[in-house]
C-alpha cells in the first residue's frame, strides 16, 4: 500500500549502487540485488535484402520509436537504399503522439494524417509537422493483428498513394476509449467516446485496411513470431520485395 513516492524512496538515488530487496511469495522470502539503470526497450530493428532494399520492422509506437525510426531510415538512405519495406505485422498499436512522430517522416508537410471525431460532434485534424520526408518507394506489411495506430499509418499512406500495402486484412480498431473518474467510490468508467478516421474520412472500426496485394503466410507459419520467421519461406516479405 505505499505510494509510488513511498516505494521509490525505499531505493538508492545513487548511480552505480545496487539495492537488495527481499519479497514474500507463497510464504517463501527470497532476496534479490537490484542495480537501477537506464533501459532502452528496442522497438525498431532494420537491415537490407538484396543489397537495395530497407527494411524496418516496428513493434509497436510508444517510447522513442520515432526517434530509433528515423535514425533507422537515415541510415539506409545514407547507404543509398531508395526502397523500404516498412513491417507492421502484429504491431498493436500504441500512443498517438508517437505514431504521429513517425508518419510526420512519411506524409507531406501540412496533410492532413488522421482525424478523430467525437460522440459529441466536434473534430480534432492531426496535419503532418515533418519539414523532412523520406523519399523512398515504400510498400508497408500488415497482417489481421496490424491495429489501431499501425491502421492509423497505414491507412494515411494507402490514402495518399504514398505507399504499397501488402498482406493481409488489418484489425479493425479504429475507436479511442477515456476513462472517467467516479468521485463516489474513487473508481473509474471506461467508455469510447472518438472514432480514427483517415485522410479520405474512412472509419476502420470494424473493417479494418484491405491491402493492395493481398497475401498469405503459408498456414504452417501462421501466428509465428515476425522475427523467428526464415526470410525465405515469409511469402508476405517476398511478395514486399518484389
Amino acid at each position: 500500500n505505499l505510494s509510488m513516492e513511498e516505494l521509490l524512496a525505499c531505493f538508492s538515488s545513487e548511480d552505480g549502487v545496487a539495492d537488495e530487496i527481499t519479497y514474500v511469495r507463497d510464504g517463501v522470502e527470497t532476496t534479490v540485488s537490484v542495480l537501477r539503470a537506464e533501459v532502452h526497450v528496442n522497438r525498431v530493428t532494420s537491415t537490407v535484402y538484396n543489397n537495395t532494399i530497407g527494411y524496418i520492422y516496428i513493434t509497436e509506437f510508444n517510447g522513442s520509436v520515432a526517434d530509433d525510426f528515423w535514425s533507422a531510415a537515415t541510415e539506409l538512405q545514407e547507404q543509398g537504399i531508395q526502397n523500404l519495406i516498412i513491417d507492421l505485422r502484429n504491431n498493436p498499436g500504441g500512443s498517438l503522439s508517437a505514431v504521429l512522430d513517425v508518419a510526420d517522416h512519411l506524409i507531406p508537410e501540412g496533410e492532413t494524417i488522421v482525424t478523430i471525431k467525437s460522440k459529441s460532434g466536434s473534430e480534432d485534424v492531426y496535419t503532418s509537422e515533418g519539414d523532412e520526408q523520406l523519399d523512398m518507394n515504400i510498400v508497408v506489411l500488415v497482417n489481421g493483428d496490424s491495429a489501431s495506430a499501425s491502421e492509423l499509418l497505414t491507412g494515411a499512406l494507402k490514402d495518399y498513394g504514398l505507399a504499397t500495402i501488402v498482406g493481409t486484412q488489418t484489425y479493425g480498431k479504429g475507436i479511442v476509449q477515456s476513462y472517467f473518474r467516479i468521485s463516489e467510490n474513487g473508481g473509474w468508467a471506461k467508455m469510447t467516446t472518438d472514432a480514427y478516421y483517415t485522410p479520405n474520412d474512412v472509419c476502420i472500426q470494424g473493417v479494418g485496411i484491405t491491402p493492395d496485394i493481398v497475401v498469405e503466410l503459408p498456414e504452417e507459419l501462421q501466428g509465428t513470431t515476425i522475427e523467428l520467421l526464415d526470410p525465405a519461406e515469409d511469402t508476405q516479405l517476398q511478395a514486399a520485395i518484389a
